[in-house]
């Protein structure tokens, strides 16, 4: 028997990214300018087992787990998002979207949800869809996407980026286009993931538009610790003022 914890901390594939394309960022001026960037301090491997630890180290059965089928050698060659998004669904997809339908049965406060492709959801006017998509499970199709998600590959896209001033605006694209889908789907939580990293999202509260998450989901009878309030630095972008509006988000990066 295994618990759900040590099921999602299986090793990843060895990947190759010898041929990982390097480049610019895809971009679009609707996307909005950032007013600043954080860290999201409370997003912590420490708390996520205060939250969740009861369902996380739950035993189940070997067989109750989805096993993912091996990526095989040409498969691991990185080169480019495609190359990317191949690996996600066969290995990662695989054992999230199990360990989420397990998580949603092993709790009352979880509800179903599951890691999808951005096209199993849909926005009435929106032709441009996010690569990947949170919905809930037992919603009509096409159900709302409640956490959209992007792909970039590395050779393009990382957070070492955001050190060097002279890659700083291809940092910033990819958070402005998540940023950008989750104000379209009117929720707090996006993600960027990579064939190195995954990096997630919340827009602070001062910005969010509309109904929250929260308030489809049941409530928790633990909450999560506060957010102590921080100074945001401020970003500079170059854009007509007359139609700017800034964006305070906090990002949780790992690798």
């Amino acid at each position: 028997m295994s618990t759900l914890l040590e099921y999602l901390s299986v090793v990843d594939p060895s990947l190759d990214r010898t041929n990982a394309k390097k480049g610019t960022n895809s971009f679009n001026r609707d996307w909005e300018d950032l007013e600043g960037v954080e860290e999201w301090t409370d997003f912590t491997y420490e708390n996520l087992i205060a939250m969740l630890g009861n369902v996380l180290t739950q035993l189940y059965q070997q067989h109750e787990f989805d096993s993912p089928a091996p990526v095989r050698r040409s498969a691991c060659c990185i080169v480019n998002e495609p190359t990317v998004t191949a690996v996600l669904l066969k290995w990662n997809h695989t054992i999230v979207d199990c360990a989420l339908e397990l998580a949603s049965k092993a709790s009352s406060t979880i509800p179903a949800i599951s890691w999808t492709l951005g096209n199993h959801s849909s926005l009435r006017g929106e032709t441009v869809l996010p690569d990947w998509a949170g919905v809930y499970s037992n919603m009509g199709f096409p159900p709302s996407n409640r956490v959209p998600g992007d792909t970039k590959v590395s050779g393009k896209w990382n957070t070492d980026q955001q050190h060097d001033h002279s890659k700083q605006e291809e940092f910033y694209k990819p958070l402005r286009q998540v940023v950008h889908y989750a104000k379209l789907f009117n929720t707090r939580y996006a993600y960027i993931i990579s064939d190195k990293e995954l990096v997630c999202i919340r827009r602070t509260h001062s910005e969010y538009e509309g109904v929250s998450l929260a308030a489809d989901r049941p409530a928790r009878i633990s909450q999560p610790p506060a957010t102590p309030i921080r100074q945001f630095d401020r970003l500079s972008h170059h854009k007509n003022p007359q139609h700017l509006r800034l964006e305070q988000i906090q990002v949780h990066h790992s690798e």
